[in-house]
């Protein structure tokens, strides 16, 4: 049985600088890829024991004392522990900012998508309040492009169904009972519009079922 190969001094030195190149250049395609895709920096150092440390770093240009904030700051028992940790943090990093993409790539189509199935005519309701619940209904008029519509607000009545409460009832809106002429324009998110700073009206699916809740307390 042959024995193994045993390697020269030299050989072995030369192994060594070849796994410290490697870590090298791993380390410093890391300090990279933070920046380039995350606009974050990685600060490489050791401590007074000599142990690998990494810290990681994000800009707050805005904030009144430092430009920077620290993510994390940890040392390591050694050079590939290190390499290990930050590939790990890093491919995690990179994971969730895909998903993240992806998810606004996939929302941004479905409202585009839903945006399109908007017409004139139709009824979207606003309900909103904090100490009493306010409902609001607007008729689609106009619908100048995919993406924007123009409203008028219409009359609404109270439906004969109890809601247990003597200050709040059930409503139903009243389609072409416009209750002024003003006109306001949109843009439509799906099948919603941001009526005010607080509140958003929504799509009614189903003019013929639709109900909703209000209530007051004067």
């Amino acid at each position: 049985m042959k024995g193994f190969l045993k390697l020269k001094p030299k050989d072995l030195q030369m192994n060594a600088q070849m796994e410290k190149m490697t870590i090298e250049f791993n380390l410093n395609q890391l300090v990279e890829l933070y920046k380039s895709n995350f606009n974050l920096r990685l600060e490489l150092t050791t401590n007074i024991d000599n142990k690998p440390v990494a810290r990681l770093y994000k800009a707050t240009p805005k904030a009144k004392y430092s430009q920077e904030k620290q993510i994390f700051g940890f040392y390591f028992q050694s050079e590939d522990r290190r390499v290990e940790f930050l590939s790990d943090d890093y491919g995690k990093r990179f994971a969730n900012k895909q998903a993240d993409e992806n998810y606004k790539k996939d929302k941004k189509a479905k409202n585009e998508k839903e945006a399109l199935e908007v017409k004139v005519g139709d009824i979207f309701k606003d309900s909103w309040g904090y100490e009493q619940t306010n409902v609001d209904y607007y008729q689609v008029v106009a619908k100048p492009s995919n993406c924007f519509i123009v409203v008028k607000k219409i009359s609404s009545k109270i439906i004969n169904e109890s809601t247990g409460c003597n200050m709040s009832a059930y409503i139903k809106p009243l389609p072409n009972e416009f209750i002024n002429d003003k006109e306001t324009k949109y843009k439509l998110n799906g099948k919603s519009i941001k009526t005010s700073s607080f509140s958003w009206a929504y799509k009614v699916e189903n003019i013929e079922t639709e109900k909703a809740y209000c209530s007051w307390y004067y």
